[in-house]
């Protein structure tokens, strides 16, 4: 909520970043970074389903400078086809 109220006032560069947790409350914090500075990213999936890692996805490829991905606790099914 700080950083959203914050938005364009307060410049955020971040090189690393570790998240975790429900995606829902992520996807709206991870909106307000450049995320073109990532450098090195630390996902903790847990309770992460595919449908939630198809849409992280979409951030992934705003992190046009990363170097290093860390993915922990992946459930089976997110590695599970649509049948």
């Amino acid at each position: 909520e700080w950083v959203e109220k914050r938005k364009g006032v307060v410049p955020i560069y971040c090189k690393k970043l570790q998240i975790g947790g429900f995606y829902l409350k992520l996807s709206k914090f991870l909106r307000t970074l450049p995320l073109y500075y990532v450098q090195e990213l630390e996902v903790n999936a847990q309770q992460w389903t595919r449908e939630i890692m198809e849409h992280f996805c979409f951030c992934l490829i705003e992190m046009r400078n990363l170097r290093v991905l860390h993915l922990s606790d992946l459930s089976p099914q997110v590695f599970t086809s649509h049948s």
